[in-house]
C-alpha cells in the first residue's frame, strides 16, 4: 500500500463516471481505502464501501456538496466516447464531454481539489512516430474537438489537475463490453472479424492506467501525462496478438483498411503516444508498460 493510501482516511474522493469501463476499475482500486462517492448518472456502483449520489449538476451544488464532504480528489472519468454517437448529437457531446468539465472546474476554483481527467489520444494529427504530450491539437471529428476543449478548460484555469491521455483495454462490465472483450468473444465463439490494419494506438490496460493513477496522486503530480503501452500497435495485430495469447484461432482475425470517404466519420490514423514521461518519473514501470506484459491479466 502506498503512503498515500495509508493516509487516506484524509483523502475523499468523487467519481464521475463510476460505472463506466474505466470508471468501474477506479472504485475498485479505491474502494476500502478512503470515503468514496461515485455520481449517478444512469447506473449506481453495487460496491459495498462506494457511495453513490445524484443531484443536481450546477457550479453552486456542487461546490456545496464537495466543501459539506470535505472532498480532496475529484476524478472525471465520464464522457460519451462513442464517435458516431457525438456526430450525430453534438449537443449531447458537448454537454457530456466538455460542459462537464467546465462545472467541475468552476465548482473547485479556490478549493484545494485535485482534478483527474481521463482525457483521449484522438486529438492529434501526427502521420508517424510517437506522441508526445505537448503535441498539437487536431480535431478529425467532433469528439476530438470536444475532448480538446475540455482540455483547454482545465489547462486554462487554476485548479490543481491531472490530465491523462490513454486508451485502454481490459475486462469489461456486463452491461457493456471493452475493445479486448469484443475481439476475445468473437475468438472463443468462433466468428470471424475485421479490424483495421491501419490505424495505429499504444494501449494500456485499465489495471495498469488505474495504478498510475494512484502513483501520481501519491507524489502530488500536476500536468499532462500519456499513459500507455511502450510500443505501438495496430488494431488487426493486436486482435492476432490475443489470439495467440490465449491460443486461439488467429486466422478469425480479418485485416481492412480505414478509408475516410466510404465511412461514416473521420478517425486519425496514428494515436501512438509516447510514455517517456511517465516511464522517468516511475522508472520500475518500464516492464508494465509492455503490451505482451499486459495482455496477460486482462481474464
Amino acid at each position: 500500500i502506498t503512503n498515500f493510501l495509508k493516509k487516506s482516511y484524509k483523502n475523499k474522493f468523487l467519481v464521475f463516471g463510476g460505472t463506466g469501463l474505466l470508471g468501474n476499475n477506479i472504485l475498485k482500486a479505491l474502494n476500502n481505502k478512503g470515503d468514496v462517492y461515485s455520481f449517478v448518472n444512469n447506473r449506481k456502483s453495487n460496491l459495498k464501501k462506494v457511495k453513490n449520489v445524484k443531484f443536481k449538476l450546477s457550479e453552486k451544488i456542487l461546490r456545496d456538496f464537495l466543501i459539506k464532504n470535505n472532498i480532496t480528489t475529484i476524478i472525471n472519468s465520464a464522457g460519451l466516447v462513442s464517435i458516431e454517437k457525438c456526430e450525430k448529437n453534438n449537443k449531447l457531446a458537448w454537454i457530456s464531454n466538455t460542459n462537464l468539465v467546465k462545472t467541475i472546474v468552476a465548482s473547485i476554483k479556490n478549493e484545494d481539489i485535485n482534478l483527474v481527467h481521463i482525457s483521449t489520444d484522438h486529438i492529434f494529427n501526427k502521420r508517424k512516430g510517437k506522441i508526445k504530450e505537448e503535441e498539437k491539437y487536431f480535431s478529425k471529428n467532433f469528439y476530438a474537438k470536444t475532448k480538446i476543449d475540455a482540455e483547454k478548460i482545465i489547462k486554462k484555469s487554476e485548479v490543481n489537475y491531472i490530465i491523462l491521455r490513454s486508451n485502454f483495454f481490459g475486462k469489461g462490465t456486463f452491461f457493456r463490453r471493452s475493445f479486448s472483450d469484443y475481439i476475445l468473444y468473437n475468438l472463443k465463439n468462433n466468428n470471424k472479424f475485421y479490424l483495421w490494419k491501419n490505424i495505429f494506438f499504444s494501449p494500456v490496460n485499465m489495471r495498469t492506467l488505474t495504478d498510475v493513477i494512484l502513483k501520481l496522486l501519491e507524489i502530488n503530480q500536476n500536468g499532462i501525462f500519456n499513459i500507455s503501452s511502450s510500443e505501438n500497435i495496430s488494431k488487426y495485430n493486436f486482435g492476432k496478438l490475443l489470439a495467440k495469447r490465449y491460443k486461439l484461432n488467429q486466422n478469425l482475425v480479418l485485416p481492412k483498411t480505414f478509408v475516410t470517404s466510404k465511412e461514416n466519420v473521420r478517425r486519425p490514423l496514428n494515436m501512438s503516444l509516447s510514455n517517456n514521461k511517465i516511464i522517468n518519473l516511475f522508472p520500475s514501470m518500464k516492464k508494465e508498460l509492455s503490451i505482451m506484459r499486459q495482455v496477460e491479466f486482462i481474464k
